[in-house]
């Protein structure tokens, strides 16, 4: 699947969705047009990205060469490690568009042409920091000597930025990302409307935990007894419809 996606740098949900990515079947073509310069590799957040994709097992195909008429490296794109090979070098044109931003032209070959696809890109992982093994102590230390603490700016945007900033660092540091191979499950009764329904539910959690009020954990609760209904209904369905084709064949 190609996916379009304007990264912002304050891209906290970023991480999450490419995660989610992980759990899904197909080879991930990710076309985005980022608002930090890429071939600054020691700026924050292509630090950072860079760090993620890394961690991931994603990578980022666009040569550094300016792809905005003002310069810089602002439009990627990122597939898995596992794809890469099968995606020809991006050129980069800067003539025949009217946008301030280049053209970026690139060539897939099907998978099915070549054998470089790795079979690895049919595992699934999960993304997750694992909040028990925080180093409480270790993090309230850094915290408190941090700059956000011990001289924070005045400017609004500029405290939200470190605030991003500095947790993020802390987080990595005492609490870094971990991923997980998980078992593959053929569920073929996960069919669009169970799907929906589990991504509403999802949404709800997390509002839930965002913001523990008594509305936002009722809705959680109906959303999971709903998931939970149609799953087990559409399970059975299933289960009964091999049933009965095993009985006719038999």
């Amino acid at each position: 699947s190609v996916l379009s996606s304007g990264i912002n740098a304050e891209y906290g949900g970023f991480e999450e969705y490419l995660g989610e990515l992980l759990l899904k079947v197909g080879n991930p073509i990710i076309l985005g047009d980022v608002n930090f310069h890429m071939e600054d590799r020691e700026d924050l957040y292509p630090r950072k990205l860079y760090r993620l994709l890394d961690f991931l097992g994603f990578v980022q195909k666009v040569p550094l060469l300016p792809t905005h008429r003002d310069g810089g490296t602002l439009d990627l794109v990122i597939t898995q490690e596992t794809f890469h090979g099968l995606i020809r070098a991006p050129e980069i044109v800067e003539e025949g568009t009217s946008s301030d931003h280049y053209l970026v032209k690139f060539d897939i070959k099907p998978p099915h042409l070549s054998a470089k696809l790795s079979t690895k890109s049919d595992e699934k992982y999960t993304v997750f920091r694992d909040i028990a093994e925080l180093d409480l102590e270790g993090f309230q230390k850094d915290l408190a000597l941090s700059e956000l603490i011990t001289s924070p700016p005045d400017d609004l945007v500029q405290l939200l930025s470190l605030y991003e900033e500095t947790l993020n660092q802390l987080l990595e540091k005492h609490c870094p990302l971990k991923r997980r191979r998980t078992e593959q499950r053929n569920r073929p009764w996960m069919d669009t409307e169970l799907r929906e329904v589990l991504r509403e539910r999802r949404r709800a959690e997390r509002k839930w935990r965002k913001k523990k009020s008594e509305e936002n954990k009722e809705e959680y609760r109906r959303l999971k007894k709903l998931f939970n209904k149609i799953y087990k209904e559409k399970r059975m369905t299933h289960v009964r419809e091999d049933l009965l084709t095993a009985e006719i064949q038999g």
